[in-house]
């Protein structure tokens, strides 16, 4: 079975999924409880691929390769009965080959969050903002190397996207003109990864935006001093350029002061 374009159910779906930010399954009565980490691990899976069939034994090496073959088999077989039996027949569809999600039965915010994303769209970027909650999965661990492999790459392509997103998002309201709202999609940002000076230039265009270029020049110094903490370097040139200019630009009668910023308050 081919993978299709993730997109929006056409009717609304029997179950909600959430995976950004941690684990949560609910359904038309609330929040479901699915006991096993293992059975959340591999729901989440099927869903994130969702809507692509996936072979029972690749299934079985990505979630029970520590176990003897029959007895990672036999754990796998018990998984599905247990989420058929908690979710219904039609949300797992098995054969004696493949496992895959019954087509529109569950959302998912993870697919939502691409699919915002992929329409490069204003309004659907700063969804997809709103939709990032936190890391793929947090706090679910398996200890299983080939899942947690799978999970660490797919928590860095996701938080890439998300960090993308969010400076675009901050870019589309400083070019209209909107530093308020751009300063949130910064410090989202910023609270992503605070070592990533794209964000740090942003945040600091923000409040130089607005007309706040002492709190400005103070996010720069405290851009100096972590990258030296952290890194042993300093700005690079784009950033010391754009704060060369925010220094010489007239900003009222504290000017003269920025020249050494906020001295006073650090």
């Amino acid at each position: 079975m081919s993978r299709e374009p993730v997109g929006r159910p056409s009717a609304p779906a029997g179950f909600r999924l959430r995976v950004l930010g941690g684990f949560r399954l609910e359904g038309a009565e609330g929040e479901i409880n699915i006991a096993g980490t293992k059975e959340r691990a591999l729901l989440a899976y099927l869903a994130i691929a969702h809507p692509k069939a996936h072979r029972r034994e690749a299934l079985r090496e990505l979630l029970w390769a520590s176990r003897f073959e029959a007895q990672g088999r036999q754990s796998l077989r018990q998984a599905l009965y247990r989420l058929r039996k908690l979710l219904g027949g039609e949300v797992l569809i098995t054969t004696e080959s493949d496992v895959a999600i019954g087509p529109r039965l569950m959302e998912s915010d993870f697919a939502r969050f691409e699919s915002h994303i992929a329409t490069g769209r204003p309004a659907e970027v700063e969804a997809a903002c709103r939709l990032y909650a936190g890391d793929l999965l947090a706090g679910l661990a398996v200890q299983e190397p080939a899942y947690e492999a799978w999970l660490e790459g797919e928590r860095h392509r996701v938080r890439d996207l998300a960090l993308d997103a969010m400076l675009a998002a901050a870019e589309t309201a400083l070019s209209s003109d909107q530093p308020q709202r751009a300063l949130g999609f910064a410090r989202q940002a910023l609270a992503l990864d605070d070592l990533n000076e794209a964000a740090y230039r942003t945040l600091i265009r923000c409040f130089a935006a607005a007309g706040r270029r002492t709190e400005a020049l103070r996010h720069y110094e405290s851009l100096k001093s972590h990258l030296r903490a952290q890194l042993g370097v300093g700005p690079d040139d784009a950033t010391q350029e754009m704060v060369a200019k925010i220094r010489g630009s007239d900003a009222g009668p504290d000017a003269a002061a920025q020249q050494a910023p906020d001295a006073a308050e650090r």
